[in-house]
């Protein structure tokens, strides 16, 4: 977790930080959305999503079972709308990915499917707006929303898992390559790392009332991408 923070608050500040540019970019009256060579574009990508073991906590007691919930990898889509600053190699997006978990055997022996739709605004750096191939970094903030549905096989009456927080906050950090095809589309190769805060997973027992524990979600997320711009 605080290797997780530092490397996105390294990528933050190396992106917007810069104390040089900062200042030749306010001298520049040009700079900006409404400039010449601004626009925007739209984003669609599919790709494939690495899910990663995560932890059960008791939120009462603090206990904990390190990689108790096990995610399954799968598919991912996402689509995004996002802008260009003319004269900069910076750009914004705001994107929402959606991809889907199996929850397989682990210490619970828990099964059934969890949801993830992540809403973020993301700040990518392109390093060659220009040529034909630009490689990219990018950090983003945003929502997740977690939605489980499942059961505990392991237990003599009927118990159900679902998610207690509609939204709990979360973070991506992005590098990539992109390809220019023409003056309006562009393909990409993009990996990205994300990280959510934790929310809770209420544990329902038939009888005797609910429970609940703490986990958190960590992915790593590889997708192939197209840009249309306007």
């Amino acid at each position: 977790m605080h290797i997780t923070r530092i490397i996105l608050a390294t990528m933050f500040t190396t992106l917007f930080f810069n104390p040089a540019k900062a200042q030749d970019r306010l001298e520049d009256p040009n700079f900006g959305f409404g400039a010449s060579g601004s626009g925007t574009y739209l984003v669609g990508a599919a790709g494939y999503h690495l899910g990663q073991d995560a932890k059960a906590q008791n939120p009462e007691t603090g206990f904990r079972l390190r990689n108790a919930m096990h995610f399954d990898s799968g598919a991912v889509v996402q689509i995004g709308y996002g802008r260009k600053f003319a004269h900069s190699n910076f750009r914004m997006q705001l994107d929402l990915t959606y991809f889907q978990s199996k929850l397989s055997d682990n210490a619970w022996k828990a099964s059934g499917t969890t949801h993830n739709f992540f809403t973020a605004v993301t700040a990518y750096y392109d390093f060659m707006p220009e040529a034909t191939i630009t490689p990219f970094l990018g950090v983003g903030v945003g929502v997740l929303t977690p939605i489980t549905n499942g059961t505990l096989d392991d237990t003599a009456t009927s118990t159900k898992l679902s998610t207690q927080d509609i939204a709990v906050m979360g973070a991506k950090a992005v590098a990539g390559v992109s390809a220019k095809l023409s003056e309006k589309i562009d393909v990409s190769l993009e990996y990205a790392y994300l990280y959510s805060s934790d929310y809770h997973i209420r544990v329902t027992v038939e009888g005797l009332g609910e429970r609940f524990t703490k986990t958190n979600l960590e992915d790593h997320i590889f997708t192939a991408g197209m840009r249309y711009s306007f």
